[in-house]
């Protein structure tokens, strides 16, 4: 975390981010194999999603236009409050 006066900077959580655009892609009924062949990247690639190991941020780009949503709704920070 990043503190500057009343600017305050949290980074962004890997592992809630992935998991979040993990859940986010089966929400709109995409498999790995349907995310794989949109993005051009392996599937064990998002696989590592939710293991902590983020999508590049052309990636994010695309699924966001994809999935019609915000890249602010795909990223987790520390500090954010996770819905169960």
């Amino acid at each position: 975390m990043i503190k500057r006066d009343d600017f305050v900077v949290h980074g962004i959580d890997a592992e809630a981010t992935g998991r979040n655009v993990f859940a986010m892609l089966r929400e709109d009924g995409l498999t790995v194999t349907d995310v794989s062949d949109l993005l051009g990247v392996s599937p064990q690639a998002i696989y590592g999603w939710n293991k902590g190991k983020l999508p590049s941020i052309d990636n994010l780009v695309i699924l966001s236009g994809y999935l019609g949503c915000s890249l602010e709704s795909m990223i987790v920070l520390y500090g954010d409050i996770e819905e169960a």
